[in-house]
This record gives structure tokens, sequence and C-alpha cells, in this order.
């Protein structure tokens, strides 16, 4: 039974960790970046919508870019949820 126990049991190594933890980072990153390309595509809209003869070709495109970049976003926090939930489910003893 303590064999099975022993099995059952996998703590992450200090390389596989670090491997999770280094990709979260840069799910992390990515995501700041992608948020800084929507603040981008926020102010160009903004400043189209301000000015008299603003271009409405310009605005929508700045916001389906700004959309995409929103898509971008999700898909890479829920690939960093996934690091972290691995560390946290395989880091403890079961």
């Amino acid at each position: 039974m303590e064999q099975t126990k022993k099995s059952q049991t996998h703590l992450l190594t200090e390389a596989e960790l670090i491997s999770i933890v280094t990709s979260a980072r840069k799910y992390s990153q990515a995501v700041k970046s992608s948020a800084e390309k929507i603040n981008d595509y926020l102010r160009k809209i903004e400043h189209e919508i301000d000015q008299d003869v603003g271009s409405l070709s310009i605005i929508e495109e700045s916001g389906e870019l700004a959309i995409e970049e929103a898509g971008k976003i999700d898909k890479y926090t829920k690939k960093q949820k996934q690091c972290l939930e691995r560390i946290t489910q395989q880091s403890q003893p079961r």
C-alpha cells in the first residue's frame, strides 16, 4: 500500500517547475503586449473620432485589430491558467 501511495505522488522536479513558470511568464508577457496593442488601437480610434473627418475605415480596422488582440489575451490567459493549475496540482502530494 505504501508503494502505491508513492507512485501516485508525483512532485515536480525543479527543472519541470522552472519550465512551467517560464511558460506562464511568457504568456503573461504576451498578454501585456496584446493589452498595449489594444490601447494603441483605442487611441487611434479616439483620434479618428475626435477629428471632424475621421476615417470610418481606420476606426473599423482598429476595432477589428483590437478584437483580435483580445482573442489572443483570452488564449494566453487560458494557457497561463493551465500552467498555474499544473503547478498547484503536481506540486502537492495527492
